[in-house]
């Protein structure tokens, strides 16, 4: 008879012997004038402790490291339980896609609660020319959550790695939703009936937005707060509304109104009325619909991942967990997997 004996550490980790204290919210390099991370913060506190060179301390930053440059690839969205071992250092590291336009809402939680620290950090991966990951936001130790509106289509990182010399189990969400909100009324009935890329005109164009149908006089609002930069009348757009959302560097296009509702300057808060939906422009021959467009420095972007209202969130764990950190053992053949599966 075989026995294999194996521990339940699907991510094995965890330290503490030097604890911080680290600010209360979730932020990012860009928003602090030059603050260290959570993570970096508690690297100097191993360093000035004189821990670097021992041997717990070698394997600490090696592993943060070498988490980073082998990420496990998983799909969105995505949810696991794991361990982290008091025996031996280590850092777990994701991949997964995100699209621009999407909100990535990342969420840990940890027993023991309190007295265990796990750093979270969200990398962006690099591109080419670059040889590190950037850095992008990381979470507060407290409440240990991270909020991010994808800017760029592209591979992302999550990085976790707790302190020294602690033990913990901890539960790892990442949901994936809307960044802005939907751009017609809840209170109306509505489908999108027309999506980007769409040949138009014979296939001599391609479809720079999503066709939002609803009845005729619907209201269309704003999908973030921000100002109005335009409100004009073109030949394909008919009545149209120009949108800036605060703090973003894209613009949102509102076509074939039936009514302007705005003027140009004027600040709105999202779901203010930006005018009412309608057939105008090269859309008089169709249904009364609301053409939505994103529009960047360098053209059109798909706006699905903008105001899709679909949120993802992953299933619930179902694995048992009491056995999650101990040793088991097994008496029949068994298929072991070493990462999750991306199918």
């Amino acid at each position: 008879m075989f026995y294999l004996y194996y521990p339940l550490k699907y991510l094995t980790v965890s330290f503490s012997i030097i604890t911080i204290a680290v600010s209360c919210t979730t932020v990012g390099p860009s928003a602090i004038f030059g603050k260290k991370s959570p993570h970096e913060q508690y690297a100097d506190k191993i360093k000035n402790a004189g821990l670097q060179e021992t041997a717990l301390g070698r394997l600490w930053f090696s592993a943060a490291e070498q988490s980073l440059a082998s990420p496990v690839s998983v799909n969105l969205p995505y949810s696991e339980t794991g361990y982290f071992a008091a025996d031996q250092p280590k850092a777990a590291s994701l991949l997964f896609n995100g699209k621009r336009g999407q909100k990535l809402n990342i969420n840990l939680s940890k027993k023991p609660a309190a007295n265990f620290s796990i750093y979270l950090d969200l990398w962006q991966l690099a591109s080419a020319g670059e040889t590190q990951p950037k850095l992008l936001l990381y979470a507060d130790t407290t409440t240990a959550t991270i909020a991010y509106d994808v800017e760029k289509d592209g591979s992302y990182i999550l990085r976790l790695q707790p302190e020294l010399l602690k033990s913990g189990e901890y539960t790892l969400s990442i949901s994936t939703g809307p960044s802005l909100a939907f751009p017609v009324t809840p209170k109306a009935k509505s489908n999108i009936g027309s999506f980007w890329g769409a040949g138009r005109d014979r296939e001599g164009r391609k479809h720079e937005g999503i066709d939002i149908f609803a009845p005729r006089g619907t209201a269309a609002v704003a999908a973030s707060d921000g100002i109005v930069t335009s409100v004009t009348e073109n030949i394909l757009g008919g009545k149209v509304v120009f949108l800036r959302p605060a703090g973003k560097d894209y613009t949102l296009y509102y076509a074939h109104l039936d009514k302007q509702l705005v003027q140009p300057g004027q600040d709105v808060n999202t779901g203010d009325t930006i005018g009412l939906i309608g057939n105008t422009g090269n859309a008089r021959t169709t249904s009364p619909h609301l053409h939505f467009g994103v529009y960047t420095f360098s053209g059109a972007v798909d706006p699905l991942p903008f105001v899709n209202k679909v949120t993802k969130n992953p299933d619930n764990i179902s694995a048992p967990l009491v056995n999650l950190g101990n040793w088991v053992r097994n008496k029949r053949d068994v298929r072991l997997l070493t990462q999750p599966s991306v199918k």
